[in-house]
């Protein structure tokens, strides 16, 4: 992760989700468990890559025999701490780390999520993040990165055509113009990311870096971001 998300995120103590209701966070969970299937269980260990403020993180605790969940920001992880004791919860351990340096903090993993992370993460970064997932990776494990933002849909849903409140035309074709003035200023000033949300990842590039890991990989549309979409990653048979 560049320095530049480091400094936008340090000091922070909540996560950028859309909502910040109780009830958003636990049907998100419930999405991603979904997608986990009967890999969510009481034998396996769970790691949260990114976990922020343990927003979502406190919520897988009750379906994994343990949690690590990582995050470079040392507010995050104070917020967490504070959330987890909240909830009595005493199956999750924080660690301070990132998306791709965490494997020798913890000896091995069954699930190794992240959620609304990769997109502060280059191509190069993401086969990183891969390479330092599949040293603590059991065989039999998976890798779930949710919430990937889509590059064929997230310039409609910047622009407000995916909005609930239609607008017109012009109103269109002025946040376009906008969109594309704010691009070329963001590579002028050398900054990461497409916008201020990071990168849009296409499928088919990660789905040959996987290939070049000896990994294969099978999406899904998330289910309440209209701009956004899963990878479910595992070894080769």
């Amino acid at each position: 992760m560049s320095d530049y998300w480091r400094n936008k995120f340090e000091g922070r103590t909540e996560g950028g989700h859309r909502y910040r209701s109780e009830q958003w966070f636990k049907k998100s969970v419930q999405e991603h468990l979904f997608h986990i299937g009967e890999q969510a269980n009481r034998q396996n260990v769970l790691v949260d890559i990114g976990c922020g403020a343990a927003e979502l993180t406190v919520y897988y605790a009750p379906f994994f025999k343990k949690i690590y969940g990582f995050d470079f920001s040392s507010s995050m992880l104070q917020a967490a701490q504070k959330r987890v004791d909240s909830f009595n919860i005493d199956n999750i351990e924080l660690i301070q780390g990132d998306a791709c340096d965490f494997a020798e903090k913890i000896k091995t993993a069954d699930i190794i999520i992240s959620t609304q992370v990769v997109q502060f993460l280059s191509y190069e970064q993401l086969g990183r993040h891969l390479d330092e997932s599949l040293k603590i990776l059991n065989p039999k494990g998976s890798i779930f990165i949710f919430w990937i933002i889509d590059p064929k849909t997230e310039w409609l849903w910047d622009i407000g055509y995916l909005s609930d409140n239609k607008i017109g035309l012009p109103q269109l074709i002025l946040r376009l113009l906008f969109r594309q003035k704010q691009i070329i200023s963001r590579k002028l000033q050398r900054k990461p990311g497409t916008t201020e949300l990071g990168y849009s990842h296409a499928k088919e590039k990660i789905k040959a870096i996987c290939s070049s890991k000896n990994l294969e990989v099978e999406f899904s549309n998330a289910l309440y971001l209209e701009y956004r979409y899963n990878a479910s990653i595992k070894r080769k048979a």
